[in-house]
């Protein structure tokens, strides 16, 4: 299994779930050393460099003969394309649910059909309905302990200008709580 984007929001939760589901060996990128170690606390066997335009190249030398059955893509633009070489051929699948690049993956069935891939896109209302379905579960997960919550922080209402600037410039590691009223506390 590939889990773009690895440490933080979706990519974080399918990391640490992964082996859960039967995942052998979890690959997984991240952009920044800090956030390739946490990916790795999370579970990943292997991480990547996906800020490095050569990264698949990289996948491609630490499977050897073996490939990805399952791809989480986030990042799209034309590395999203290089993974399919390095896919199960008629066994592999590639779920599509992020744009970290600005740039939809660069995939068409002209690249899928001679190698027997599938794409999911993972959006779209009736995705959304299957993802608020599972929130229950996920939070009584949370509260087990059986998955790490990824918060970057907890600001007061009034920081709401921090919280988007953090955002804007991919600092955020988690989700950005805002709390009405003093009492919060800030855990980052």
């Amino acid at each position: 299994m590939l889990v773009e984007a690895a440490a933080t929001g979706v990519g974080a939760y399918l990391t640490q779930l992964a082996g859960e589901f039967g995942a052998a060996r979890i690959l997984a990128t991240a952009g920044a050393a800090d956030k390739r170690d946490r990916a790795r606390s999370f579970g990943a066997d292997d991480v990547f460099d996906h800020a490095d335009p050569d990264w698949p190249s990289r996948v491609r030398e630490v499977l050897g003969d073996a490939t990805i059955d399952v791809a989480f893509e986030s990042i799209g633009g034309e590395s999203a394309a290089q993974l399919l070489d390095l896919m199960t051929p008629l066994e592999g699948r590639m779920l599509f649910y992020g744009l970290l690049s600005g740039r939809p993956a660069a995939i068409g069935s002209t690249d899928l059909l001679p190698r027997g891939l599938t794409l999911t896109g993972c959006g779209g209302p009736a995705w959304l309905g299957r993802v608020a379905a599972a929130r229950a579960e996920i939070l009584e997960r949370a509260a087990a302990g059986t998955v790490t919550p990824v918060v970057d922080s907890i600001l007061l209402l009034g920081d709401a200008a921090l919280a988007h600037e953090k955002i804007e410039k991919r600092a955020a590691t988690g989700k950005m709580i805002l709390a009405p009223r003093s009492g919060a506390s800030s855990s980052n």
